[in-house]
């Protein structure tokens, strides 16, 4: 489902700044309020960035993906980290990985929130041109019990499978490749599955 692809790009970017930081090469030990900030620093780029884009943005699907991203990036990731560098028990230094152990569940909380809060509140308000679907609120609350049904640890990973997924496909169209067949992951499973409430056939 094209909506689905869209959001995983950009809810997953919180992924994709714990990805940023394992590629710096930090010390085997470093101080674990550091690391925790480089990740802060990067959301804040993040977040500035996603203000600028809202600005340019012009259709519904594209201001509420700007919104939901700078929900997370703004808001819900900040708050995250504050929280876990007031903890009085934590740990003074950390490799990377322990760092990105630590803030996992922060990424993957932000990250399900946002998708939850574009797909549940933008599905009603974006007019579909989907053919197939006879009652887009009926289409849509399915889509929400779906949704509503994951955890945010499933969530998070559906956004990161679909952000690589849509990466193939992008990159296979610029080098001229074949396509890869496409994922059929769990947010699919639920289009198809809500298509099919509709009488709607599954999307290709």
């Amino acid at each position: 489902m094209r909506r689905s692809r869209s959001v995983a790009v950009h809810v997953f970017l919180a992924g994709l700044a714990a990805a940023a930081l394992a590629q710096e090469g930090a010390p085997v030990k470093a101080s674990t309020r550091e690391i925790l900030g480089r990740v802060e620093s990067q959301s804040a780029q993040k977040c500035a960035d996603m203000r600028e884009q809202s600005e340019l943005d012009a259709g519904k699907r594209q201001r509420f993906a700007s919104s939901a991203g700078m929900e997370m990036h703004c808001d819900c990731l900040p708050a995250e980290i504050a929280a876990l560098k007031a903890k009085p028990d934590l740990p003074r230094e950390s490799t990377k990985d322990e760092a990105m152990a630590l803030v996992k569940a922060g990424i993957e909380h932000c990250t399900a929130q946002s998708m939850r809060k574009f797909l549940v509140s933008g599905c009603p308000a974006i007019p579909m041109k989907e053919g197939g679907i006879k009652d887009q609120a009926a289409y849509c609350a399915c889509l929400s019990r779906h949704v509503g049904a994951l955890s945010d640890a499933e969530i998070a990973t559906e956004a990161q499978e679909a952000h690589k997924d849509a990466e193939a496909r992008a990159q296979a169209l610029k080098e001229g490749k074949p396509m890869p067949p496409k994922r059929v992951g769990v947010m699919r499973e639920a289009d198809n599955a809500c298509r099919a409430e509709q009488g709607a056939p599954p999307k290709p």
